[in-house]
């Protein structure tokens, strides 16, 4: 328990070179202890051999002719003697051993901790150099790049994350000034209709009845056309917590959306074809699917030909539901298919019944798949038409 504050309150006070260096002083301290037990344990040992033996030395030998006149053994008090003096000397001895390990201990976690201290500076000074540069960046700057000219280590590959970082927040930032400027150039059209319309029928006294019936169908028109917008704008910006899943059937969602679109399309004189033999059912919410669905049909009917035709054909795999949305209509050249997925991105036609949409029908259809976890396709050929193809998960 205590251990475990003590590791709190230190990752809470302390700053990374100073828990180097604590760590550091440590791990070193420990090392010391465990020498100096090692030393000391190890002299206890060996000292009393290694004194005795050089105080008494080796046993003498005599030859055999005089092996009666050997010298008789000394005396107790003698042995007394030499014992006590050995035990002297093993206790100054172990004294100094311990005093010496104690000593170099000390200066090997002063020395250690220091050279630690150093070395964390030191091994930091790259991180300050990156923390710097990281502090001078701003949505003003978001061209700047950390440059590192060191080895591929952590550091290397912290600051390459970093530099992605900033290329994806730069491509964030410009879309979102792009998507600000789109959503401002298209609210600017219908307002500029409405206060002009307002402006000239103040100014004129004379005004009759039938002038304020026309300025009411033009402002209506683009009262509409603001609702739409704002709708759809709020549509985009929902987000996957917001949608209510539930079963679908494919089959009879794309009934309905047919069945809602028919009008326009025999406006167009243009057919619309289901083909869906088996029930397909897949878990999402109903009006974002209609919406995603309606929004391609819709586009191939405003986008064809006289006489053309719009087909919804649905089929599934063994993880995914299919749903290609196919039209004999204009097409799309190769080098728009890429961007027509984008806000507000159009592709400039000029089909009777292509008017008044402001770019982003494919845009929220392409989001509302995404809120699904699937993915959407696109195969077209100029003046041959197009098929979008809707991956959702079983």
């Amino acid at each position: 328990m205590l251990l475990q504050i003590m590791r709190n309150w230190l990752n809470t006070r302390l700053t990374l070179r100073l828990k180097l260096t604590f760590w550091m002083a440590g791990l070193l301290s420990l090392a010391s202890i465990a020498l100096i037990i090692l030393i000391n344990v190890t002299a206890n040992f060996t000292m009393p051999h290694v004194i005795a033996s050089a105080l008494l030395g080796p046993v003498p030998s005599f030859p055999e002719e005089q092996t009666t006149q050997v010298l008789s053994p000394p005396s107790q008090t003698a042995n007394w003697f030499v014992k006590g003096i050995t035990l002297e000397i093993q206790q100054e001895a172990l004294q100094q051993i311990r005093l010496i390990t104690v000593l170099g201990a000390i200066l090997i976690i002063t020395l250690g901790v220091g050279g630690a201290y150093w070395l964390a500076n030191w091994a930091l000074y790259p991180v300050n150099r990156v923390i710097q540069t990281v502090q001078n960046i701003s949505n003003k700057n978001l061209d700047r790049r950390l440059h590192w000219n060191g080895p591929r280590d952590e550091l290397g590959k912290l600051v390459g994350v970093f530099n992605a970082l900033l290329d994806r927040l730069t491509r964030a930032f410009e879309g979102q000034r792009q998507f600000t400027a789109n959503v401002a150039h298209e609210l600017r059209n219908p307002l500029a209709v409405l206060r002009t319309n307002l402006e000239v029928i103040q100014a004129e006294p004379a005004a009759t009845l039938e002038d304020y019936h026309d300025m009411g169908i033009t402002l209506k028109r683009n009262v509409t056309r603001l609702e739409r917008l704002i709708e759809d704008l709020l549509l985009l910006a929902r987000g996957e917590k917001e949608t209510v899943m539930e079963s679908i059937n494919l089959g009879a969602l794309a009934q309905e959306v047919l069945q809602d679109l028919h009008l326009l399309a025999e406006k167009g004189e243009v057919f619309l074809d289901l083909d869906c033999s088996t029930d397909v059912v897949v878990h999402g919410d109903e009006v974002l699917l209609a919406r995603a669905l309606a929004n391609l049909v819709e586009n191939g009917i405003r986008y064809n030909r006289t006489g053309g035709k719009v087909c919804i054909r649905i089929e599934n795999t063994q993880n995914w539901a299919l749903i290609h949305v196919e039209d004999d209509g204009v097409g799309i050249p190769q080098e728009e298919q890429a961007n027509i997925f984008e806000r507000f991105y159009r592709v400039e036609h000029t089909s009777r019944l292509s008017k008044g949409g402001h770019g982003l029908g494919l845009a929220i259809t392409s989001h509302i798949i995404r809120l699904h976890g699937g993915f959407i396709q696109v195969e077209s050929l100029p003046g041959l038409g197009s098929t979008f193809t809707i991956h959702l998960p079983l």
